[in-house]
């Protein structure tokens, strides 16, 4: 074990040591060492050749060539990409020559040479365009009846075979090169992609970081869909986004929703489904691993193929699936990164959330305390004013104060309850509880203040969500009713709190006149464009993640707000 491991170090080492080597200067020392060999070969009277002098006379001429470009390199530098060019078709024009003068193993060499340079320059289309000029001009020397002795012409069904043959020898050689040269250019161009990746700032929203991320990773792989699917530390609920061509579909869901997403003892692990050889083909033992993925998670999304790599960081883990691509072994590690920066990004987007929202929650604590010092006092001593002047007044004036002094205790006790709410640096509105009896307390208030007929329901009567669910609720309908009265001058509002799966809706509609200009129906993104409709309201909305509707109609206004619960 021990020889195995000093074995695989040394190996390391020498690779690390050829890699540092430039391309142009390890093309030209091969080109130098190889010439040099077949000049010695060749002058040693190791084989016959009836154009033996013409035959050294192009080896050595090459070999002279070959040691002026390798000094050239040393003390030149580097060639520009025209004498690349120039040098290349000398390669190509002496294997030519070679094939010509002398169909052995020596034309055979100098052509892997030739191709593997081309290759090692310009990738795929280097190694397809020489190795195409190779074979074409070897059919063409047959074709011709060109020979180096033209008593040796052969035209007969043997030569014409063989002929065939050897250039679908180099033909095929070529195309192995190819691939090589391909699948070269396909990593740099994945690796560089990863190196531009978009920054988090750059997004205005979560739901358009997602959209940016995963678009992105998609491009690299080529996958048709990629499915992101993660728990973040503070937030119940499990996230799951879904790219494809058509758009990104983000949803939150229930905790634990796919159980542990993959087979046990492979949460860490980037995997392959189903899992394949290197060669693309089913493992021989795939079904074993039917189960890898959750089988509700594969149903779900209609998963065939995937790739598939965890990612974690302190404030969330999850996994990326390349979907519908082809699911390769080898793109393991290149997935295995999207997934580390896709988590780098959320955790800068979850941390960039928390500081504006501690920046926000200090603004907030230096408006409760102004609203304490400031308003909530002067509210008060304005209730005391009232208060001694409704003594000396006739009882159906003391009445009509009577109510202001209610309108203004109950503003002072909904500021006292923000000031409250506010009062520690951060915090944390988790508790819960019901929305009909915070509700059924705010409409009576509302049916004194704007003595209209006012009409609410819960469903089911025992909702429950959490404190500041049910505060905003409570803003939303008051803002309702007093956009109803004062812009519609309805004289009926009828309120509806219901429950529908994992979202609370709340229903206002009224008999009054609606918004000027407005008739139909409407989202909030149609109401922002056009700069119309209730923006306290809508603002509120958002804020909370949920979505407004709005109708509008010679019958009265009917306005919709869906929350998460």
């Amino acid at each position: 074990m021990h020889t195995l491991v000093k074995i695989d170090s040394s190996l390391e080492k020498i690779s690390a040591a050829l890699l540092d080597v430039p391309v142009q200067t390890l093309i030209s020392t091969i080109r130098l060492v190889l010439s040099l060999c077949i000049c010695i070969i060749i002058a040693s009277g190791f084989h016959e050749l009836d154009h033996r002098a013409f035959f050294v006379f192009i080896l050595i001429t090459y070999f002279l060539l070959s040691f002026s470009i390798l000094a050239g390199i040393f003390f030149v530098g580097k060639f520009s990409r025209l004498s690349q060019y120039i040098i290349h078709i000398i390669d190509i024009a002496v294997t030519i020559a070679i094939m010509f003068l002398h169909q052995d193993v020596t034309s055979f060499v100098f052509f892997q040479f030739t191709l593997t340079s081309a290759t090692l320059r310009w990738n795929l289309q280097g190694a397809l365009g020489t190795a195409g000029i190779l074979t074409i001009s070897l059919w063409a020397l047959y074709w011709l009846g060109i020979s180096p002795d033209p008593n040796t012409i052969s035209t007969g069904p043997n030569e014409f075979v063989g002929t065939l043959f050897r250039g679908g020898f180099l033909l095929t050689g070529g195309i192995m090169l190819a691939y090589l040269g391909a699948y070269r250019d396909r990593s740099h161009r994945r690796f560089a992609k990863l190196a531009s990746w978009p920054a988090v700032h750059n997004a205005s929203s979560h739901l358009e970081l997602l959209d940016i991320l995963l678009r992105y990773s998609a491009d690299i792989v080529q996958a048709p869909r990629v499915l992101l699917v993660w728990d973040e530390k503070d937030e119940p609920g499990r996230h799951l986004a879904l790219w494809t061509r058509e758009g990104l579909q983000c949803t939150e869901e229930r905790p634990g929703l796919f159980g542990t997403i993959v087979a046990p003892g492979y949460e860490a692990r980037p995997i392959v489904y189903p899992p394949t050889t290197s060669s693309g083909f089913p493992a021989t033992n795939s079904r074993q691993y039917s189960f890898l993925i959750d089988r509700d998670l594969v149903q779900t999304f209609g998963i065939k193929s995937a790739v598939s790599a965890p990612f974690s960081t302190a404030r969330c883990r999850g996994r990326i699936f390349v979907l519908d691509s082809s699911a390769r072994e080898d793109d393991l590690l290149l997935v295995s990164v999207i997934a580390a920066r896709i988590g780098t990004s959320l955790e800068a987007r979850i941390l960039r959330r928390q500081l504006e929202f501690a920046a926000a929650m200090g603004e907030r604590t230096k408006l409760s305390r102004d609203l304490h010092d400031g308003v909530l006092q002067g509210l008060a001593a304005a209730n005391m004013q009232l208060k001694v002047l409704s003594i000396a007044l006739p009882s159906g004036l003391q009445e009509q104060l009577h109510t202001v002094r209610n309108t203004l205790t109950d503003e002072a006790q909904r500021i006292r309850n923000f000031v409250e709410a506010n009062r520690a640096t951060a915090p944390s509105s988790t508790g819960i509880a019901p929305i009909a009896l915070e509700a059924e307390k705010r409409v009576a208030r509302l049916r004194d203040l704007w003595e209209c007929e006012i009409a609410l329901s819960v469903d089911p009567p025992d909702l429950a969500t959490s404190v500041t669910t049910m505060r905003n609720v409570g803003h939303m309908i008051a803002e309702g009713v007093s956009n109803a009265v004062r812009h519609g001058c309805a004289s009926r509002v009828t309120i509806a709190v219901v429950k529908r799966d994992d979202r609370l809706v709340l229903d206002i509609s009224d008999n009054g006149q609606g918004f000027k200009d407005l008739a139909g129906s409407y989202t909030a993104g149609e109401l922002a464009s056009m700069n119309t409709g209730p923006l306290s309201l809508r603002s509120r909305a958002e804020e909370c993640g949920g979505t407004l509707y709005l109708t509008c109609s010679p019958a009265g206004t009917h306005l919709t707000v869906e929350l998460p619960i």
